[in-house]
């Protein structure tokens, strides 16, 4: 049995210190990993936003490069004329072979040729009049009459807008549309130029390639062009849902627009993944660091335990021997707390032996009266071994958690010794009326942790003048116990307030401790005021009857103890006491 009594105390310790110091760890690491995970995601972005807005800046080159062969064809001399003569013949052709109906104008052809030259960008050439009407064109593909219609249509509503050039999406075919005047400004014609999208769009994706896994260009309506393969339909429709999710992965977006045609958006997708996978090749690193730091302070901690543990150990049993009547040899005592406290207990242990001896030596000499007497001081140093020691002992605890940092585990033995110091002093019957108060502080300290989940407060109203007067000692906190216990804690709402109010009124203390709980039935009230129903006994066994007999018997008819209850709306207990000035002898 001493032996389990041994491990479990050893085993508390260790428990205990080895569950701080883990969560204290996990938390380290906790934070550490969030904020790794932060900054690492901002850098992510930061990067990223910046890759994406130079590959932006390279798309606006090549928009700038296009806008400049629009130039030069707006500043063809030869192509202006044409397109004038063109208009004042009605449109009619224009050729070497006048009776040749099916041939193109002679201008058309190689101009448009030489157009097609000027880039490589360049794909096909389309030259319309203002109604929509195909001219010429010079296309290495065939297309058909219906997609010349489209292209038409598409010229024809370019021409309505009255802009001046724009880029458009027929067929997964990206056109640069701009507007030709000649010499006078008052024939006008477009120019429909499809873009190889390869050479278009070839820098922006080879700069993005190496950052993004995938890099799309959209004009808001359609998805123009494509750099990977992560995202479904493209090119084509621009989807309404969510395309940062494909396929169970997830990635991140990021968007930036041509500063030169604001109307093109680049969508760079990164694949996410990628991020967490460098993040964790990071965090591992920390990870095993704070591993081995905690085996390496659990190990302290259990050898600290073993040095804290073992002289406390060695005090239990030599303690047991004392409450069997033997008085074991001086325990050794180191110079720290637990050492302090072994040397009050041996000198606790020599005072009890010497007293023991005095006891045998005068037992012959003096009168049975007085040997009974100092027998029963006897039975009650005995009595206050297993008190002192859990006193010191606290003090001890309430010191290692003071150095553990758990400063509420430090504030809840703080109030228990308090309280307990208070509870076994004999010294006096009588004590101040604020240290009687300061016994409740803590007592209502204890039980707000005990009942963390009931809201309850204890005001008091004290009158400076009384706060010196001298009162029975333990003589409040039975009272304010009644009224938590039987209450605050029974009522439904889970909160509750009990105040205690101490006045002086000519000779007389009043005193007034008052909740509002769930109150005392009308039967059972009158049982207690008649001293026939018993309230359970609490922390110190002195119950709200034992109160009212002590107060009677000290004062007898200059006392008067009243109680008042409503069912359901609270108690009020008041009584009246002389006043004592000066300590126990009224003096």
């Amino acid at each position: 049995m001493k032996n389990q009594r041994k491990d479990r105390l050893f085993r508390r310790i260790s428990v205990s210190f080895i569950l701080l110091i883990s969560v204290a760890f996990a938390l380290i690491l906790t934070i550490t990993a969030y904020s790794t995970f932060r900054i690492l995601n901002q850098e992510y972005s930061l990067r990223l936003t910046q890759q994406l807005g130079g590959t932006a800046d390279l798309l606006d080159q090549t928009i700038n490069d296009v806008y400049k062969i629009h130039e030069s064809v707006q500043n063809d001399g030869r192509l202006k004329e044409n397109i004038r003569r063109w208009y004042e013949t009605g449109g009619e052709t224009i050729t070497e072979n006048p009776g040749d109906p099916g041939a193109e104008p002679a201008f058309a052809r190689d101009d448009l040729m030489r157009i097609r030259s000027l880039s490589t960008l360049l794909s096909c050439v389309y030259l319309y009049g203002t109604e929509g009407r195909l001219i010429s064109s010079y296309d290495n593909i065939p297309r058909g009459d219906a997609f010349s219609g489209e292209l038409g249509e598409i010229v024809k509503a370019f021409a309505a807008s009255r802009a001046y050039r724009k880029f458009a999406v027929l067929n997964d075919s990206v056109f640069y549309l701009c507007a030709l005047y000649d010499s006078n400004y008052r024939y006008k014609a477009y120019l429909a130029i499809e873009m190889n999208q390869n050479r278009l769009f070839f820098r922006c994706f080879q700069d993005a390639r190496n950052m993004f896994s995938d890099l799309l260009i959209t004009d808001g309506e359609y998805w123009i062009a494509e750099l990977g393969n992560v995202l479904e339909n493209v090119p084509g429709m621009v989807a309404d849902t969510d395309i940062t999710h494909q396929g169970g992965r997830s990635y991140l977006r990021f968007e930036s627009s041509s500063k030169v045609y604001s109307s093109w958006t680049l969508v760079g997708i990164y694949d996410r993944s990628i991020l967490v996978q460098d993040i964790m090749e990071r965090i591992y690193p920390l990870i095993l660091i704070y591993l081995v730091t905690v085996a390496a302070v659990i190990l302290i901690s259990l050898l600290n335990a073993r040095r804290i543990t073992r002289p406390i150990e060695e005090l239990s049993l030599s303690m047991q021997q004392v409450e069997k009547g033997e008085y074991p040899p001086p325990l050794p005592a180191e110079q720290d707390e637990v050492g302090t406290l072994i040397e009050g207990f041996n000198h606790m242990v020599s005072s009890l032996r010497q007293l023991h001896q005095n006891l045998l030596e005068e037992q012959n000499e003096k009168r049975k009266i007085e040997v009974a007497s100092l027998n029963t001081r006897l039975q009650l140093l005995q009595s206050q071994i297993n008190p002192h020691f859990i006193y010191n002992t606290l003090n001890t605890m309430n010191y290692l958690a003071s150095e553990a940092g758990n400063e509420e585990l430090s504030q809840i033995i703080f109030s228990f010794s308090s309280l307990l110091r208070s509870s076994v002093s004999v010294d006096s019957e009588y004590v101040p009326l604020r240290t009687e108060i300061e016994s409740v502080k803590y007592y209502m300290q204890i039980q707000a942790y005990r009942y963390a989940d009931v809201r309850f407060t204890c005001e008091y109203v004290i009158d400076p003048r009384t706060e010196n007067l001298w009162i029975p000692r333990m003589i409040l906190q039975p009272l304010v116990e009644n009224s938590l216990m039987h209450g605050i804690l029974p009522s439904d709402s889970g909160e509750g307030t009990i105040r205690i109010r101490c006045s002086r009124r000519e000779d007389y203390l009043y005193i007034h401790i008052s909740d509002n709980g769930v109150g005392i039935p009308p039967d059972k009230l009158e049982k207690l005021q008649n001293g026939e129903l018993k309230v359970s006994n609490g922390y110190n066994h002195i119950g709200l009857n034992n109160v009212r007999e002590r107060i009677n018997i000290l004062y007898q008819q200059d006392c008067h103890f009243q109680m008042i209850s409503m069912e359901g709306e609270g108690t009020v207990i008041s009584f009246r006491i002389p006043i004592k000035e000066g300590g126990r002898d009224g003096g």
